[in-house]
């Protein structure tokens, strides 16, 4: 069975399909590893880099504050705020 993508008349064999799905998987999945992973050692790290707790605080909101951008932006897009981009 051969798949159409949606952008062009292009088509891939189940073997491309299969490795595209699986890629956009595993993004999807490192996606939200940064902000687990900056919690569980942010206290490990913060000796030997000789950061206060302010300026660890400093490093979770930015991580956050980029997240909450990024969802800003997509309700934003959703509630026709903003025009979508060419």
């Amino acid at each position: 069975m051969r798949r159409t993508l949606l952008t062009r008349n292009v088509s891939v064999g189940p073997s491309a399909f299969a490795v595209i799905v699986t890629l956009c998987f595993l993004v999807a999945v490192v996606e939200g590893v940064d902000l687990q992973v900056l919690s569980a050692i942010g206290p490990l790290v913060r000796g030997p880099l000789h950061l206060d707790h302010e300026q660890l605080g400093l490093i979770f909101s930015a991580s956050l504050v980029g997240l909450g951008m990024w969802q800003t932006g997509l309700a934003a897009r959703r509630s026709s705020f903003c025009p979508p981009l060419p």
